[in-house]
């Protein structure tokens, strides 16, 4: 089944070491990013983010994403990551700023 797929797949993940795991998180787009090809979203993801209207951000919305991408990934190391299907962008900006006190352990834990 498709549970039992995404079980064996997250548990795999889970016993990598961690290199291998912050390589598979860097390959994660950046939310909202519009940077150039190298860290656009996938279609899914772009149809994600269109959903929670990171497409329709105000320039200043724009700003403060890039911040906090940028300071997520100095600190963490990698993207900041979120399903974002049923939020707004108030919740993950919110989010942001929760995970962004976060250690890298407790970013890789989740």
């Amino acid at each position: 089944s498709i549970t039992s797929f995404a079980a064996a797949m997250a548990g795999v993940v889970k016993n990598a070491d961690e290199s291998v795991q912050v390589k598979l998180l860097s390959s994660y787009p950046e939310l909202a990013s519009r940077a150039g090809p190298a860290s656009e979203p996938s279609s899914f993801s772009g149809e994600e983010q269109a959903r929670a209207g990171l497409n329709a951000l105000t320039p200043e919305e724009l700003d403060k994403f890039q911040q906090l991408n940028t300071a997520y990934r100095e600190k963490i190391g990698f993207p900041f990551i979120l399903a974002v299907r049923r939020a707004s962008t108030p919740t993950i900006l919110s989010a942001f700023g929760s995970r962004l006190r976060n250690t890298r352990a407790q970013e890789l834990a989740q």
